[in-house]
């Protein structure tokens, strides 16, 4: 068993990691068009493509909503079989295809960046803390999930797609609120 969770951290890791190096090549690209550079040629007026402001707006709603299930999660305890951790680095995800769509989206061209996220928190036994503890740490996983959901909603209500960067924040949140379930289940009926 504890062969497969380090495999699968191993694996988050790597996803992870080819997933910022993706946004810091993207990133690098569009910067050199975002507004108030010199030689830039978009204008809000007349530029081709992209999303309009209702569209932006609701993916920095999405993100504002992630960054706060982030805190949420990072404030629950140690004690989930690491399905906190993978929810945590899931909702990071989900944050760097936002950021990424945005750029994509040359429209509106923000320059947001997301936290590159540590190292996973070494796992504690749930007997280690009182029952209010526990119970006060899968309210802040279950306020998580909530503002995930609220999230998915305003990622699904965007468009266009962002270049299939809107989809992929989508798949992410989604496995971030499989993990939630899978921690919270990992307790039993403690």
């Amino acid at each position: 068993m504890a062969w497969g969770n380090n495999k699968m951290k191993s694996n988050w890791t790597t996803l992870l990691v080819s997933a910022l190096a993706i946004f810091a090549v993207t990133g690098s690209a569009t910067a050199q068009n975002a507004p108030g550079r010199k030689g830039n040629q978009n204008t809000q007026i007349g530029n081709k493509g992209g999303a309009n402001h209702q569209s932006n707006r609701e993916m920095r709603q999405a993100a504002e909503k992630i960054r706060k299930a982030i805190q949420h999660l990072k404030n629950g305890l140690p004690i989930y079989q690491g399905h906190r951790e993978n929810a945590i680095q899931a909702s990071e995800l989900a944050l760097v295809n936002i950021g990424a769509g945005l750029k994509w989206n040359k429209h509106f061209g923000n320059n947001q960046r997301t936290q590159t996220p540590q190292g996973p928190t070494p796992q504690q036994p749930a007997s280690r803390y009182t029952k209010e503890q526990v119970a006060r740490s899968t309210n802040q996983l279950k306020e998580a999930a909530e503002d995930l959901v609220r999230a998915r909603n305003d990622l699904q209500q965007a468009q266009p797609d962002y270049d299939g960067y809107r989809s992929k924040a989508i798949q992410s949140v989604n496995l971030a609120l499989q993990e939630i379930d899978f921690a919270i289940r990992s307790l039993g009926n403690r």
